[in-house]
This record gives C-alpha cells, structure tokens and sequence, in this order.
C-alpha cells in the first residue's frame, strides 16, 4: 500500500529524530502566504511574492477589512521571515549536516510534523515563543503555572503577538506543574525546550528526556530515542544557551557544578529574616575582602540569596535567537548545533564564547 505523504512525514522524523539526520521542515506551510499572496518557486529555489487583487483572494471578505497600509505591513513581515529562513533550508552549504537536503518539502514538513515543547514562559520563554513561531515552528505546546489571566503584561503582549502574527499557528497551553503530566505526554515532542529559572525543575525534565534514550547492541545511543533539548538563561547582561543531545552532550546533570551549593545543613536559612541576612552580608564582605572584590553591598548580598535578578529584554532576545537557531538547526540538519555551552557577556562590550564541556 503507498503511504500518503502524512505518514511519510510522520516516518521520516521517528527515523531521523536528531540534529543532522533528522528530517524536519522550517517555516510555516504555503498555505498561510497563498491568503496574501501569489507565490511561484523560481529555478534558484526561490520563492517568488506577488500580491494578489483583493478579490481573487479566498479570504477576500477578511482582506477587504484590512487597510492597504496593513496589508503591505502583513506582507513585509512574511516576505522578510521567509527570505531570512530560506536562505538556509531552500540551498546546501559546506556546513550542513550528512542527511541535509534542501527544498520547499523540508520546510513545509517541519511546520506540519515537527511538535515542540516550550517549558516556562517567563520573560525569556515569551521571547522564545514568538522566535519560535516566527522561525516555522506551528506545532508548540506551552506549560507554565500560570493562566494567561494571571501572567504580567509582557506576557501577554507575547502571546498577543504570536497569535497575531502566526495566525496557523497551533500553540496548546498547559496550566499545570511539569510533574503532573506523565511520561508519555513528554514522549510525544521532538525537541523539548527550557525556559526555567530553577535547578530542580530542569533536573526533573533533564531525567524525563534522558529516561526515553535507549542504547544498541555496541552501547551507542540509539538517534530515534534521543529527546533533544536546548536549555538556557539569563540573569541582568549575561546569559547563557546550551545543546543537550541525551548519549552525545553533557546532560544537565552532568554540569550541575556549575551552579552554586543550594543546601544548607543543619540550619534552616530563611533569606527574609534580618539576623540571618545580615550574617550573610558580613560573610560575603569578609570575602569579598580576601579576594579583593569590590562593589558588594547590602542589596546586592540580597538580590543573590533570593535570586532577584533583572530582566533585561534586549539580553532575553540574544539568548533567545540563540536558542531558537539552535531549535532550528536541531529540526532541519541545515547546520551543525552548538559544541555545546554557550556564554554571553554584555557587561562591557559584547561578548561571546562557546565551550565544550565533557560527559560525566
């Protein structure tokens, strides 16, 4: 029986599901510019743009509501996503990964077949989610404690946003803690994407994605098991982004060191209350004097004990691109992903740089 191009899809990525040999498509499908536009794929593999008259449209009762101004506005944004993301999936390059191949097909598919889970929608995970979105990715669920009632505005600006100008895009939140949902649920996404601010919670997914790996006959981990995923954050001008490919790269686990101690034994330490504040401070001068630190202050002893760090949305969207090239590069084999830790510094200047840690 000949499989229907659905269920080629669907068997492509279970064999592929990996960075560079995985099959996936970016950007969104054909059918969402054909509302807007006439579109012909020239012999450079490009995609030709033309606007149509307004009454040949099938959605011409929802064009006629839409002024010329923000129709042409709709049009600019399309056309430039499109170009940007075609340049890499539409043509090869000398640093695509083996299984590679170029075409309308591999960034159609991607928006039809590829799911990806987005956990945390903070101040860096609703950057995520329109980068996402805006990169082709259709199929996102979400899950965040919070209702979309509850959340802040920037949040909702986001969301906002996504809905606007995705409009096929298919978002599915979940309200609910990342514990409640059981393993199959998580078994379910080809990339799992992190947007947390706690150590707890990424061990938690980090033991979820590693719990589907499965290895061969020559203790090689198998690539249709491997549940990808691209974790990260960013604290005041700094931030950080990281690959995570289950049996390949170190696993969150593997680089818990790189966080500070976060338990206190024998004495129960509660960062609200004065004495125990001010112990701190003292302790953190003493210090800061031995090591010739300068700049530590009440409210900075404050701000690191209770985790209050700013959120600068200008190092939200660094650290988001990164995260959302790497989403891509993951899905699509168009590149090879990041070796494996990536670090960025705006303190003074702008820095970058990428390190390659070891499995433990």
């Amino acid at each position: 029986m000949e499989k229907t191009k659905g269920a080629r899809g669907a068997a492509g990525i279970r064999r592929g599901m990996w960075m560079l040999t995985r099959r996936l498509p970016l950007l969104r499908p054909l059918e969402i510019y054909e509302n807007f536009y006439s579109i012909t794929l020239t012999k450079a593999g490009r995609l030709r743009f033309s606007k149509p008259n307004k009454s040949t449209s099938y959605k011409a009762a929802a064009l006629e509501e839409m002024s010329d101004d923000e129709m042409d506005s709709r049009i600019w944004r399309i056309r430039r996503a499109d170009r940007e993301t075609s340049k890499l999936l539409l043509r090869p390059g000398n640093l695509v990964g083996p299984s590679f191949e170029p075409g309308p097909e591999l960034r159609d598919d991607l928006g039809e077949y590829a799911r990806v889970l987005v956990v945390g929608v903070g101040g860096l995970g609703c950057e995520l989610l329109k980068d996402l979105a805006l990169s082709g990715f259709k199929n996102l669920d979400i899950i965040d404690m919070d209702r979309i009632e509850m959340l802040g505005s920037q949040k909702l600006v986001a969301a906002k946003r996504v809905m606007e100008r995705v409009s096929d895009g298919n978002i599915v939140p979940h309200f609910c803690r990342i514990e409640d949902k059981e393993l199959d649920f998580y078994s379910d996404f080809n990339i799992i994407v992190l947007g947390l601010d706690s150590i707890e919670a990424r061990s938690y997914i980090n033991a979820v994605a590693c719990s589907f790996l499965e290895y061969d006959a020559d203790d090689n981990p198998k690539e249709e098991t491997m549940k990808p995923m691209v974790d990260g954050g960013t604290g005041g001008f700094q931030g950080h982004a990281r690959v995570i490919l289950p049996g390949l790269t170190p696993c969150f686990e593997c680089t818990i060191w790189l966080f500070p101690p976060q338990v206190h034994r024998r004495k129960a330490f509660d960062p609200d209350e004065l004495k125990h504040m001010e112990w701190v401070y003292r302790e953190a001068n003493k210090r800061a004097e031995l090591f010739g630190i300068p700049g530590v202050t009440y409210s900075l002893t404050q701000g690191v004990v209770k985790n209050i760090i700013p959120a600068i949305a200008s190092t939200n969207a660094i650290i988001s691109a990164a995260y959302a090239l790497e989403t891509l590069k993951i899905a699509s084999g168009c590149n090879k992903t990041l070796s494996n830790y990536l670090t960025y510094n705006g303190v003074e200047g702008v820095h970058f740089k990428a390190t390659e840690f070891e499995r433990d």
